[in-house]
């Protein structure tokens, strides 16, 4: 009798390395296709919307699974491969669309770029991959728990089960794109209710977001970093807004409290934000010094064993894409990377003389192959103690910002006029091009190692892993362009609308992507409003001495990256956010006390039961709510209005608002049951 997947060990695999069976089929690749397309386009959506993504492995796994059932002939190397793909879309979209809409914001750009846009996704994702083949063996021997990845082994390993968790996974998508389409489509259910008010010389009050997505994004990170960003919530907006709106004044052209509230985030609030973000990023780069020079060794040893080894030698599951072919990709690419940036520069209105052209596309590739793999090595090790979707990508991207800012500014600058505007536009979008392909390259490489991890457990072929990430990443570079110039056709993005007469209201605000712009603006410009940074690094600095505190007398941590999301963001993106949080938590509380009476080994398995119907419940509302959001785009860029599908007038709204209060209570009520819920 086969023994139990779940109870194997998670080093041994599933799949033994003397079994043989096939991996890259053609129904692998079609399905991988599809899925790092929409997941991929979900991912931008939510990027866009509340500046962060959710890990699309686990999602992508069952569904394979689901899908390969109706197929006589698969088996769970097949999964595996898929959901490898589907990964490399949702990295693309991540990375690019926490960077890339700055050229629009930036006013670079009046659309996204096709050819630039597929590119600098190509490049960037196929030098993360070809990263990932030394430190494969590098970051899986270090003992790191790798939680995601993990997971995804023992949901592929336990396929067995997947119709229950496919049911909750495709409840949770009908209920979020259903939402979605009554909220932004029909408009018959509100997304805010706001609740501000003036008494004189102050503003104050907050809004409650209501979003399908929110409140499942809340729910999969946990209260740890909602606690975080509740707190950066509750220092600025509540505490310090009302002294700011006195400090600077109510602006006087704003129609209404809530419009003099987003004036003050614009022009002081957000670099606040700013600020506690570039120290905690700082800080976490200082932190894992130690383990990224270990790494880094350990790295050079592995290429030299990688190196050295023949095909005959290595097993199957040991057996990397071959070295030779990794170094022949990482020159290959970065000639690509050269060209692309040489054309950038020629054609950017510089009039860069041509020694001047090979000299700064020369540093700027230099420095996408070292900080690349420098920040390969920093969020493949963090994923690897907790996991893609809580790692701070963003925190490496500031850092990146400002180390190509600091590096090429001052070749930039040298004979060239940056007191015209269009010339520091040009600057800026030189340096979040090289950014956009170093972040793009980092973060593929954290999500294939995750992907390895998972391989490892159910006995994958590395080298048909990282192919298939390679297409998977090939896949989305040519998806991701169309999807982000429908989105923006269809709702704007960081404050600024393709046409006049568009909704504020229904804007992505593309947080990560304001924050990059704003930074790179403020370097070459020197116009950063360093007063509220400062009083953001500040905070931040606060933070991380609590951060050191906890952790030496509970081993608690406080996530400071968090709290300056948490002011950064509109409250009616925290709040649904942090409201799923705080769910999650007392859905768990609620859920090992009625456990308490149940026996030791059987109390695990039903823990573990539950808790993985609740999130893929919460993937669902994620997954659900973000698809619609990208269908929607269609007739709206059709119709050239956000209105197209609306079916009630203006004096709807009230109702709209209270419906869509009563839909929040429904939907967090339905979560905290899902994953507090036991059956004696």
């Amino acid at each position: 009798m086969a023994r139990n997947p779940i109870e194997l060990d998670n080093d041994t695999p599933l799949i033994p390395a003397s079994t043989n069976l096939p991996e890259i089929t053609i129904k692998a690749c079609v399905l991988a296709i599809l899925l790092a397309v929409l997941l991929g386009a979900a991912n931008a959506y939510l990027a866009l919307k509340v500046g962060v993504t959710i890990a699309a492995s686990i999602p992508a796994a069952v569904i394979s699974m689901a899908i390969f059932r109706l197929f006589k002939n698969s088996n769970v190397l097949e999964n595996n491969l898929v959901q490898t793909a589907a990964s490399a879309g949702e990295g693309v979209a991540g990375a690019v669309t926490f960077i890339l809409p700055a050229m629009i914001i930036t006013k670079f750009w009046t659309s996204f770029n096709f050819w630039q846009t597929m590119l600098i996704c190509m490049i960037g994702g196929a030098l993360g991959v070809l990263f990932s083949v030394p430190l494969r063996r590098v970051l899986l021997n270090l003992s790191l728990p790798f939680p995601e990845g993990t997971a995804i082994g023992n949901i592929l390993r336990a396929s067995a089960e997947g119709g229950a968790r496919v049911k909750s996974l495709i409840h949770g998508a009908v209920a979020g794109a259903f939402v979605v389409f009554c909220q932004t489509g029909l408009q018959i259910i509100g997304s805010t209710y706001s609740l501000w008010f003036r008494a004189k010389n102050f503003l104050y009050g907050t809004t409650l977001g209501v979003d399908a997505a929110l409140f499942g994004a809340g729910y999969i990170i946990g209260i740890r970093p909602n606690i975080a960003m509740l707190l950066g919530v509750i220092l600025v907006w509540v505490i310090g807004l009302p002294f700011l709106s006195i400090y600077y004044g109510i602006p006087v052209n704003a129609s209404s409290p809530y419009d003099a509230v987003m004036t003050l985030w614009s022009e002081h609030i957000r670099y606040i934000g700013v600020g506690t973000m570039l120290i905690a990023g700082i800080w976490t780069l200082l932190s894992l010094l130690k383990p990224v020079v270990t790494a880094l060794f350990l790295t050079k040893k592995s290429m030299e064993i990688v190196g050295g080894e023949s095909t005959g030698k290595i097993l199957r599951t040991e057996y990397d894409m071959p070295m030779k072919y990794v170094l022949s990709g990482v020159a290959v690419l970065s000639v690509c990377a050269y060209v692309l940036l040489y054309h950038v520069m020629a054609h950017s209105g510089l009039n860069f003389s041509t020694p001047k052209l090979i000299f700064v596309s020369f540093v700027a590739v230099a420095g996408l192959l070292v900080f690349g793999f420098f920040s390969a090595v920093i969020i493949g090790y963090i994923v690897g103690l907790i996991g893609s979707t809580n790692s701070p990508v963003s925190g490496i991207l500031i850092i990146n910002i400002l180390i190509m800012s600091l590096v090429l500014t001052p070749l930039i600058h040298y004979g060239v006029d940056f007191t015209s505007a269009a010339h520091r536009q040009a600057a800026i979008a030189i340096i979040l091009f090289a950014v956009t392909m170093i972040g793009v390259a980092a973060t593929i490489t954290s999500e294939n190692i995750q992907d390895l991890k998972a391989g490892r457990m159910v006995g994958a072929t590395p080298w048909k892993q990282q192919t298939m990430m390679l297409i998977g990443v090939m896949v989305a570079a040519v998806a991701i362009a169309p999807v982000l110039e429908l989105l923006f056709q269809a709702y704007g993005m960081g404050g600024v609308f393709p046409r006049p007469g568009m909704n504020p209201q229904q804007m992505l605000p593309a947080p990560q992507a304001g924050l990059m712009a704003a930074l790179t603006q403020g370097v070459i410009a020197h116009t950063l409003p360093t007063g509220m940074i400062i009083v953001g690094v500040m905070i931040g600095i606060f933070g991380i001495i609590i951060d050191e505190i906890l952790k030496k007398r509970s081993g608690m941590r406080l996530a400071v990256l968090a709290i300056g999301l948490g002011i950064y963001l509109p409250p009616e993106i925290t709040t649904p956010t942090i409201l799923g949080g705080f769910t999650y938590f007392f859905a768990q509380r609620s859920l090992k006390k009625k456990l308490d009476i149940v026996p030791e080994p059987q109390r695990k398995i039903e823990f573990k039961r539950v808790y993985d119907r609740s999130i893929l419940l919460a993937c669902g509302l994620v997954a659900g709510a973000a698809l619609m959001g990208v269908f929607l785009a269609v007739p709206f860029v059709l119709k050239g209005s956000s209105d197209a599908l609306k079916i009630v007038g203006d004096k709807f709204t009230p109702i709209a608002n209270l419906i869509g209060v009563f839909i929040a209570v429904i939907l967090l009520g339905w979560l905290y049951r899902k994953g507090s819920h036991y059956k004696n």
